[in-house]
């Protein structure tokens, strides 16, 4: 399996919030998304488990055809990093995908985390999108990292 190079998009940074008082369980939850993100990004686990998931895919699916081109290559890479980080989101708020799905539509913090940006504008994941990515990741393949 070759290494499918993934380049991050641009997003906008996260505004700072120092007029909103009182909602402490937000910044605590946008801290935790923030630390989960840099884990990703500065650990190499996203890009671990992209490839991990890139190359079950791509055995699954040699019966079916002989060769991905790279531009099929690389859009199924970037479906995964978007993926991976709505499995991550949805499941720490343990929202069900419907739910989840309207709220990452409305959420700028959901939107930062997945990589939704103004820049690209990229439609939020539906109900059944959600349910389809929960099934590209082995929970234990996960958890082993």
């Amino acid at each position: 399996m070759q290494n499918i190079p993934f380049q991050y998009d641009l997003r906008p940074a996260l505004p700072e919030i120092p007029n909103i008082y009182g909602a402490s369980d937000y910044r605590e939850f946008r801290a935790v998304l923030m630390k989960i993100d840099h884990l990703l990004v500065r650990g190499g686990l996203e890009e671990k488990l992209v490839n991990q998931a890139l190359s079950l895919c791509s055995s699954d699916e040699e019966d079916q055809t002989s060769k991905h081109t790279e531009k099929q290559l690389a859009f199924r890479n970037k479906d995964l990093h978007y993926a991976l980080r709505c499995n991550i989101a949805r499941h720490l708020t343990g929202e069900s995908y419907r739910k989840f799905s309207i709220r990452l539509a409305d959420s700028n913090l959901f939107q930062w985390f997945t990589g939704i940006s103004g820049f690209e504008h990229r439609k939020a994941a539906s109900k059944s999108a959600l349910e389809r990515y929960d099934k590209y990741f082995d929970v234990a393949m996960v958890d082993e990292e």
